[in-house]
């Protein structure tokens, strides 16, 4: 006598797909402006450089050669405060006063925890 298989389907668990979405967004810097009362020929000014990011900034790599100085002259040292933050001091500042003076930041400074780095 023959036997039968008799297989069964049961409802198997339920699972969900969920969409992943790289993060692309490179870090984003933000500059603090100096106090007024600092801003002086041949005066010290200081900036505080925050860096953040949706997901996590895990490394900062800022030195004064990534320091641009646009519209005048000075000394620019760093100061690292962690991995999100840093003090910028210009000393010895040489240049006429007015508009269109900033620093910039050069690009790739700030890394996130999805190898993103910030822009200039």
């Amino acid at each position: 006598m023959e036997q039968l298989h008799i297989t069964v389907a049961i409802e198997s668990s339920t699972f969900t797909i969920k969409e992943v979405i790289k993060d692309i967004t490179a870090p984003s810097i933000v500059i603090s402006k100096p106090s007024p009362m600092s801003v002086e020929i041949g005066g010290t000014v200081t900036y505080t450089v925050t860096f953040s990011d949706n997901v996590a900034v895990t490394a900062v790599n800022l030195y004064e050669s990534k320091i641009t100085t646009v519209g005048f002259k000075a000394d620019v040292s760093v100061k690292q405060n962690g991995v999100k933050s840093a003090e910028i001091t210009l000393k010895n500042i040489e240049g006429t006063v007015g508009n269109n003076k900033y620093i910039k930041i050069g690009s790739g400074v700030a890394l996130d925890k999805e190898g993103n780095r910030s822009e200039e």
